[in-house]
């Protein structure tokens, strides 16, 4: 509720004895770490300072709080929570008349998603929640909207609705929250959304899926420390079912090289030669593509070697 607060233009007040200095030095690197660290908002550090505070008439939220949900939210200053605030209470409050029907409202959506109109398809499945908060149709509309809108958290919160609505569970539904969860990098949490999809897939569980939850428990977050162990027992997983990227010759680089991570791509393929006895000339091409591998580990004879083979 923090944020929601802030976004719409309320303060915050953080009682510091009570969990400012547990949550500084284990969590510091998460959002809300950084705000106990820097002090943004209104941080008593005493129950005398917080009575004050509580006595004084409110104040709007400070430029340090601006310059924080600048970086935290892409729409923060223009954003849309109060008019969607306001959009919900005129819609429960509009006689029943005036209703259009959910038939149409469902319509709408549907249509404002295919065009990627994502705002008016946000503002519609908010429509259609407020008039039945219990369809999970509703929910998957909103999140598909705000996923497109890299509204991380609020996606998280829809997700989290949809997953405990759907009967029965759909895997579909876990592995994108997981991959909400991985964007706002809580991935302890993304590892058990990412684990439920593939128990819920069952046999036909892409390799893409696999690969997923390894990084997650391999590269650590907001929430917890990694787990080595789980992460490459998931990789070995994502590697057995891979048909399309030739993993079992080049490892599990081949997929963060799919994805991007060209660091990680590189660090991965440099293990895989040292753990075979002659790799191949295009395990050592991977490494020596990635422009950043010569600042990482300095040059390597066999760069030379790979551009002279391939």
């Amino acid at each position: 509720m923090i944020y929601e607060a802030w976004a719409l233009g309320k303060p915050v007040i953080f009682p510091r004895w009570l969990f400012g200095a547990l949550l500084i030095d284990h969590a510091s690197t998460s959002a809300e770490g950084h705000v106990l660290k820097h002090r943004i908002g209104l941080h008593p550090d005493r129950p005398e300072e917080l009575l004050a505070l509580l006595e004084a008439p409110p104040s709007q939220p400070g430029p340090d709080v601006d310059l924080f949900m600048d970086e935290f939210l892409a729409n923060y200053r223009g954003g849309s929570a109060a008019a969607h605030v306001l959009d919900a209470l005129t819609a429960v409050a509009a006689p029943v008349p005036s209703f259009p029907g959910v038939a149409v409202l469902r319509r709408e959506v549907d249509d404002h998603l295919a065009q990627k109109n994502w705002a008016k398809a946000e503002r519609t499945a908010t429509q259609l929640i407020a008039y039945n908060g219990e369809d999970p149709d509703n929910y998957d509309a909103l999140a598909k909207s705000l996923q497109a809108q890299n509204k991380w958290w609020q996606e998280i919160i829809a997700l989290e609705r949809l997953t405990s609505l759907a009967v029965p569970e759909q895997a579909d539904h876990w592995f994108r929250l997981g991959q909400a969860q991985e964007n706002m990098r809580w991935h302890c949490a993304a590892a058990r959304s990412y684990a439920r999809a593939i128990a819920l897939k069952g046999k036909a569980v892409p390799a893409q899926w696999h690969y997923f939850l390894g990084y997650v428990l391999e590269t650590p977050g907001h929430d917890g420390p990694p787990d080595p162990v789980a992460a490459q027992q998931a990789y070995a997983r994502a590697i057995e079912a891979d048909s399309k990227l030739n993993s079992a010759s080049f490892g599990i680089g081949v997929f963060h090289q799919e994805r991007g991570y060209w660091r990680d791509a590189a660090l991965a393929y440099s293990a895989s030669i040292a753990d075979q006895a002659r790799p191949e000339a295009e395990l050592h091409y991977r490494v020596c593509a990635w422009p950043g591998i010569a600042a990482m580990t300095g040059p390597r004879p066999n760069c030379i070697m790979a551009w002279r083979c391939c």
